[in-house]
């Protein structure tokens, strides 16, 4: 019984060439993961609210293809690339969107180890808005380009079809969406946390 159960999960969310222990580690470590809440104090959502800047920041979304130009190195016969929705963050309204020569472009890969997180939350609204505050006041003074945000909801590890290299093909899909887009490769700078800046850096 229980080695059919290994055999029924192992096909599908794993390697062929790990061992009945690794895939029931594995399954574990993602059926725990898959039904954790995450929870955070109100104090602390207060005081995060209390610094989001009431006006001035701007959500708008765009899908991007599935680039095909998908390197070697993350390319799989297994793994295909997706459609990728990017939320870009301004601080004018979205129609300030139409590509600049200058407009400085910021892609943030969201933290949260790959299995959790999404670039809408909250969190990172605060930490978007005080970003482009900051970004702002700067420019304003230097009398320098207008900054974008845009963050990607890259595919998370918590189904077999999101496995390695999933996340890097939607990152460099929403990186390519940039190109089509027309923003300069110059005034593109990839940014991120934790997690997101490991794939960030890769």
């Amino acid at each position: 019984m229980a080695s059919y159960f290994l055999h029924e999960f192992t096909d599908a969310l794993t390697r062929p060439t790990w061992t009945h222990m690794q895939a029931a580690a594995l399954h574990g470590i993602r059926t725990t993961i898959g039904v954790f809440k995450p929870t955070f104090s109100q104090a602390q959502l207060l005081t995060e609210c209390a610094q989001v800047p009431s006006k001035g920041i701007h959500i708008s979304c765009e899908l991007a293809l599935p680039s095909s130009q998908i390197p070697a190195s993350i390319h799989s016969t297994l793994i295909r690339p997706g459609q990728v929705p990017v939320f870009f963050y301004t601080d004018a309204p979205s129609e300030s969107l139409d590509v600049k020569k200058d407009v400085k472009v910021i892609p943030h890969v969201h933290r949260g180890g790959n299995v959790s997180r999404h670039p809408t939350e909250k969190r990172f609204i605060t930490f978007f808005s005080r970003i482009l505050h900051t970004l702002g006041k700067k420019s304003g003074i230097q009398g320098s380009s207008a900054h974008i945000i845009a963050a990607p909801s890259h595919r998370l590890v918590m189904v077999p079809e999101n496995l390695f290299p999933a996340a890097l093909q939607d990152l460099f899909s929403a990186y390519h969406h940039l190109f089509l887009r027309g923003f300069a490769a110059k005034n593109i700078t990839i940014t991120g946390n934790s997690a997101g800046r490991n794939l960030g850096a890769s």
